[in-house]
């Protein structure tokens, strides 16, 4: 199979967005949140990595299926 910078591009950045997702889980389940505040924020952060994994997969499909905005 080969594989284009864009399949390359898209297989990294989900690798780098799992990464940064379980390093903030981690924070999370050891204990390591001082306030309310540092807890909010980084649910959000997770929120948000997920959502941009969600946005990667669809530009992926929209591309394979040739549909633009």
């Amino acid at each position: 199979m080969v594989q284009t910078y864009s399949s390359l591009l898209e297989f990294e950045a989900g690798r780098l967005i799992d990464e940064a997702i379980a390093d903030e889980l981690s924070v999370l389940m050891n204990g390591g949140i001082d306030t309310i505040q540092d807890y909010k924020f980084r649910v959000g952060l997770v929120r948000g990595l997920n959502k941009a994994k969600e946005l990667i997969a669809e530009a992926d499909s929209n591309i394979q299926t040739g549909e633009r905005g």
